[in-house]
């Protein structure tokens, strides 16, 4: 079977080649000018049918990218407006309550024997609140304790007369 093949494309072959050797010159330049002109007009169909889809993605591309672009506009807006209504919660719960403040008052004193500003602690002494707390020194009695809680009177001749 395969020698039959064989024998039948040779055949053919040499069929054309006898074609070929009995066709005019002209009519052969004719002959391919259409074959080139017929692979041309295909060729241009070609380009321009990708053309056309080339375009057709690239308008799907932007349409896409377009709506991507509302939709993140949107959710943005959506956040925003979310933030706002809270804070504006927020202010309004916060307007409506009152302010508790915490009023520390101290007093202090320029203590006399030192310069310090110093607020008062407890003397040892006179038992009031006004001993220095940088030099020990009262300023209600007068005494220079030492920082110590307990200050005796020291009792000398000559002083059990006067109290």
């Amino acid at each position: 079977r395969s020698g039959d093949e064989e024998e039948a494309r040779m055949q053919r072959v040499a069929e054309k080649a006898a074609a070929r050797r009995n066709r005019d010159p002209e009519e052969e330049e004719r002959l391919r000018v259409e074959r080139l002109q017929k692979k041309a007009i295909e060729r241009r169909a070609r380009l321009a049918e990708e053309e056309k889809k080339q375009q057709a993605k690239e308008e799907a591309k932007l349409k896409r990218l377009q709506e991507k672009q509302a939709d993140r506009a949107v959710v943005r807006q959506m956040r925003q407006d979310l933030v706002e209504e809270t804070l504006s919660k927020h202010r309004a719960e916060s307007d409506a309550r009152p302010v508790k403040r915490k009023v520390v008052e101290a007093e202090t004193f320029i203590c006399s024997n030192c310069g310090g500003s110093t607020s008062g602690s407890r003397c040892g002494k006179c038992g009031q609140a006004g001993m220095c707390t940088m030099c020990s020194k009262c300023r209600l009695c007068g005494t220079i304790s030492g920082f110590a809680t307990k200050v005796q009177k020291v009792l000398m001749p000559g002083m059990l007369g006067d109290n």
